[in-house]
């Protein structure tokens, strides 16, 4: 069954979150004015493990660490929580990303917050990259 992104939404909270229930009952700042979402993709590292004596002609890996990537938002511009989110850069907070499926939640800080293009009859945008620092621990909805 396909979903619809409406009433997706981000959250973050200034203390270690370990749970989604723990942003329901900590003080968690809601993300507003959001238009769109890209969920982390996690990356595991290529590990090049080829012997002088391996078999064959073909190399050989294994994984290593895994980069869980970054999550993207854009949301229209507004001063007062624009100014509040680029305070934010640079400073790790726990975030909780809902889906229609389920949640996920990480630690990660903002790392590029941006206004890509403003244009005379164009709504003024900004997007943030925010890069994800260790695991992603996903929920399914019941």
């Amino acid at each position: 069954m396909a979903d619809i992104g409406l009433g997706c939404s981000l959250k973050y909270a200034a203390t270690s979150v370990t749970s989604a229930a723990g942003f329901t009952t900590s003080a968690a700042t809601s993300v507003t004015y959001l238009r769109s979402l890209t969920p982390p993709v996690a990356d595991a590292e290529d590990l090049d493990v080829t012997t002088l004596d391996s078999s064959g002609s073909a190399a050989e890996y294994t994984g290593g660490l895994i980069d869980n990537g970054e999550v993207g938002f854009r949301r229209l511009y507004d001063q007062t929580v624009s100014n509040t989110l680029r305070g934010l850069a640079g400073t790790t907070y726990s975030w909780l990303l809902s889906l229609p499926a389920g949640t996920m939640y990480f630690q990660g800080y903002i790392n590029r917050p941006t206004i890509p293009e403003i244009t005379p009859g164009g709504l003024v945008e900004e997007e943030y990259s925010l890069k994800v620092s260790g695991g992603v621990t996903f929920a399914t909805s019941a």
